[in-house]
């Protein structure tokens, strides 16, 4: 981690080559006012004169961009600490901009938002793509990534979704009963986090045991008193014992496999905006001006 010190505007770094010249030029007037007591050097004074007076003026003019360059930084600080902020913002954003495969949502729209990602805010995107291009072409990249991810992974559950749909409407023409109340969503998220989260709860009945499944037309299967449906005993039980559990083996190397993409795009995503807090937010903070330009700087 980079440690700053205070705020000094008139602490400017230099290149190394522009403060060895300044010493050499030092050196020369120095050895100049020396040499004016020699007899031989006074025949040529006025040489030496017209080159000193060529040297003061490059180094009152060294100084005086130094000063221009701290009164920009002067100037441009505010700007910077804004663009800083703005950006630390959209980072905080930015950490759900993946699909998580143990918290899927309540339904197809819910996911929808997930298919795009946020728009990186217009000034600051300006300085990040034109004062480090080597971090935002690393960003961009990590954008199509996670919207690739994110796309495909909503394509499972949405086809998961239609098989659970067409097993039920299967189960239904055979017995003839249709469910009071079904999330199929519900259903398939149950089955990713039985897979992905460690002793993650069974779903359990509303009715304990066999003889009260028996006696009654309607029974609850929930996890977590989350519903999840509602419908005839015979229906409920094929759903958990067939459905549910089936699809669990089938589909866990596949459910894996989308938890382990999604852990290196967070590691990844780590790294980008760790490099993006020292390079751009704590640069604008602690040490002046940021790099690169935009519309109002």
């Amino acid at each position: 981690m980079w440690k700053f010190g205070k705020k000094n505007f008139s602490q400017i770094k230099t290149p190394k080559w522009i403060d060895i010249i300044l010493v050499l030029i030092i050196g020369i007037e120095i050895c100049y006012f020396v040499f004016l007591k020699i007899e031989f050097i006074n025949k040529n004074s006025g040489a030496l004169q017209a080159i000193s007076t060529i040297v003061l003026i490059v180094i009152t003019g060294y100084f005086s961009y130094q000063n221009y360059k701290s009164e920009q930084i002067r100037l441009k600080q505010p700007h910077s600490e804004r663009i800083g902020e703005e950006i630390q913002k959209f980072l905080e954003e930015l950490n759900h901009a993946i699909l998580d495969p143990r918290d899927l949502k309540e339904s197809y729209y819910d996911h929808i938002q997930f298919l795009k990602m946020k728009s990186f805010p217009h000034y600051p995107y300006q300085h990040l793509k034109s004062g480090y291009p080597k971090i935002y072409k690393k960003y961009n990249e990590w954008c199509k990534a996670v919207v690739l991810f994110n796309r495909e992974l909503i394509n499972f559950v949405e086809n998961s979704v239609v098989e659970l749909h067409n097993w039920i409407e299967k189960e239904v023409r055979e017995d003839g009963t249709k469910p009071d109340t079904f999330y199929e969503h519900r259903i398939i998220s149950y089955c990713f986090k039985k897979v992905l989260i460690f002793g993650f709860p069974d779903p359990e009945h509303s009715k304990s045991s066999l003889e009260e499944l028996q006696r009654t037309k309607s029974v609850e299967l929930r996890w977590k008193g989350t519903l999840m449906i509602r419908a005839n005993p015979v229906l409920v039980v094929r759903l958990e014992d067939e459905f549910i559990k089936n699809f669990i083996i089938s589909k866990r190397e596949k459910i894996w496999k989308f938890y382990e993409n999604f852990e290196t795009l967070k590691k990844e995503a780590n790294k980008i905006f760790e490099e993006i807090r020292i390079e751009i937010i704590d640069r604008a903070k602690y040490a002046g001006v940021i790099n690169g330009k935009c519309d109002v700087c």
